[in-house]
């Protein structure tokens, strides 16, 4: 336990090769999840294979803990991409890094608007990388909180 928390305080801020510290999303073609929305905008619940669990806040299921990680960047939600391979919001970081952001329905109208040009943010979260078809691996924080510098 202590080595995954000095683990994860090492990772925090530090954004290199991180693939073995990630939570996996497992692939789930035959998924049987709710019909409802949360507030996430994912199913509320979804069946998945032994060894992992639904998060509900990105919408598969997982192998593994995500990592907690902080950033700091300019946010954009005007995101768009072939296919919707996006959540829709960006942090591009200081160091020229990107990450998608997965934010609740109430921290998404809370970033509404305040971004601007030059506007600073940090963004505190999880670490994860999402599954895509065009981008196999795309880098995101599940969003715990933001606040504008």
């Amino acid at each position: 336990m202590k080595i995954q928390t000095i683990i994860s305080a090492l990772f925090t801020g530090i954004f290199g090769s991180t693939l073995a510290l990630s939570a996996v999303v497992v692939p789930t073609e035959n998924q049987i999840c709710t019909r409802d929305l949360n507030p996430w905008r994912q199913a509320s619940n979804c069946s998945c294979p032994l060894d992992t669990h639904y998060d509900q806040r990105i919408g598969y299921c997982v192998e593994g803990s995500a990592p907690r990680i902080s950033a700091l960047g300019e946010i954009r939600t005007d995101v768009v991409a072939i296919g919707g391979e996006t959540t829709g919001v960006l942090l591009k970081g200081l160091d020229r890094k990107q990450f998608e952001l997965v934010l609740s329905n109430q921290l998404l109208e809370e970033i509404q608007g305040l971004e601007k040009k030059d506007q600073l943010f940090e963004v505190r979260g999880e670490y994860i990388e999402l599954p895509g078809i065009e981008i196999s691996r795309r880098p995101a924080i599940i969003v715990n909180s933001i606040d504008a510098l």
